[in-house]
């Protein structure tokens, strides 16, 4: 059952036990966030505050959202796939079978692509789905253990990036070319942040 709580004009909001991801919607102000011990994700309405859970089944351990299509992508590292929801009725669509444990999520901004990239820890792979029709086409193999990935901000450059905690190193994937950079005096490299800069 989805229940829903009003939380306006207070700057806490209580979500459910666990909560391991997040990810926004830009075209709708949608705010989504996986609860892992609670198996629920709860949808937050950027404008209202108002709070939806969301039941799932499973254990939520990541997502991301595809602005261009409002689908969500739902890491399950227990089954080692990716469920994937329709961010209009937050209804489940389709169950697609990943690598084994699944850890972290990312989607290309470009919306004629529309890929979906998984990062898996323990098989140390990267499986890419395509988002128009919510398919895996292929593992790209990476280094040991990558447990966060971020796909470019630029829609024109399909390019990834996969912090590879086992073997403290960062994965670069570009067109089928792999470049993997030791990240010296880091150890366990769990996240990553890309800045946008505009040069003159």
């Amino acid at each position: 059952m989805v229940s829903q709580r009003d939380v306006s004009g207070n700057p806490q909001i209580k979500l459910g036990d666990s909560p391991r991801s997040v990810t926004v919607n830009p075209n709708t102000n949608a705010i989504y966030v996986a609860n892992r011990e609670s198996h629920t994700i709860s949808l937050i309405d950027g404008n209202s505050g108002n709070v939806t859970e969301i039941p799932l089944g499973l254990e939520p351990t990541s997502l991301a959202i595809s602005p261009t299509t409002n689908k969500i992508y739902i890491g399950d590292r227990n089954e080692d796939n990716v469920v994937m929801f329709d961010g209009r009725n937050n209804l489940k669509v389709k169950v697609i079978p990943v690598g084994d444990s699944p850890r972290s999520i990312a989607v290309n901004p470009n919306p004629n692509t529309n890929m979906v990239y998984v990062a898996n820890s323990d098989s140390n792979a990267v499986s890419v789905i395509d988002g128009n029709n919510n398919t895996k086409l292929k593992d790209i193999p990476v280094e040991e253990s990558p447990v966060f990935i971020v796909a470019h901000p630029d829609p024109e450059i399909q390019k990834l990036y996969v912090a590879n905690s086992g073997s403290d190193t960062i994965t670069i994937y570009e067109e089928g070319t792999t470049t993997n950079i030791p990240v010296g005096g880091i150890l366990h490299p769990y996240l990553l942040i890309l800045i946008r800069t505009k040069f003159m």
